[in-house]
Formats: structure tokens, C-alpha cells, sequence
């Protein structure tokens, strides 16, 4: 992906609240990041483009980035703004480990795999 554009990361953010809306707390979010540098933004900017993060049921936020540290270190700042827990892991099979151990009450069957596939974060 490179650097994002605002526009897309506003898309994003609004299908983010979209779910988050139709969804019961907590609902766990799981990014895969293939952004190689976070986009250069201004505070104003940043509370229209990741709003979401904000939103009353978010639970975790778990950010699957293969040791990007600009990206970590990003992620991290925007989730003290926005006081999201925010947990970074190389691999998504340790970020479900992370969930399974963290939120028992997650009902695994109800899963949608298609939505974890690599082409899906593409």
C-alpha cells in the first residue's frame, strides 16, 4: 500500500464505524498492515480521518505489521490520543492467541475466515 491518502483513510474509517455501530462491546478490531509509512498528518486532520477509534464499544485494536516501528510508533501515539489499547503482533495467529486468552466471551464459530485471509487485506 506505501502511504495511504486521507481519502482512503477516511473510508476505512467510516466502514470502521459502520461495524462498530451494528456491533456489541467489546468488538475487537484486527488490522493487517501493509502501509510502509503512516501518512503526515495535522491533530485536527488525524480526529477526522481515525474518529473511530473513539467510538464507546472499541475493545482492542490489533495491529498485525510485521515489524514496521515508524508504523508502531504511529499506532501507538494515535492510540494515547484517542485512548485505544492498541497490542502489536508479527503474526496474526498471535493476535487471535492474544483475543482468545484476553476475551473468552468472543464466540469463535461465529467467525467469518474469509474475512482473515491474506487477499482480504489486499
Amino acid at each position: 500500500m506505501g502511504v495511504p491518502t486521507l481519502e482512503e483513510l477516511r473510508e476505512h474509517n467510516a466502514r470502521l464505524v459502520e461495524l462498530l455501530d451494528a456491533g456489541t462491546a467489546p468488538v475487537h478490531v484486527l488490522l493487517r498492515s501493509d502501509i510502509e509509512q503512516p501518512p503526515t498528518l495535522r491533530l485536527d486532520v488525524a480526529r477526522s480521518v481515525f474518529g473511530g477509534l473513539a467510538h464507546p464499544v472499541l475493545g482492542y485494536v490489533l495491529l498485525i505489521n510485521r515489524q514496521k516501528p515508524l508504523v508502531e510508533f504511529v499506532a501507538t501515539i494515535l492510540g494515547r490520543f484517542f485512548g485505544v489499547k492498541y497490542k502489536f503482533f508479527p503474526t496474526l495467529d498471535e493476535a487471535i492467541a492474544f483475543l482468545k486468552a484476553e476475551d473468552p466471551s468472543i464466540d469463535w464459530s461465529q467467525l467469518d475466515e474469509s474475512a482473515l485471509s491474506e487477499q482480504s487485506s489486499q
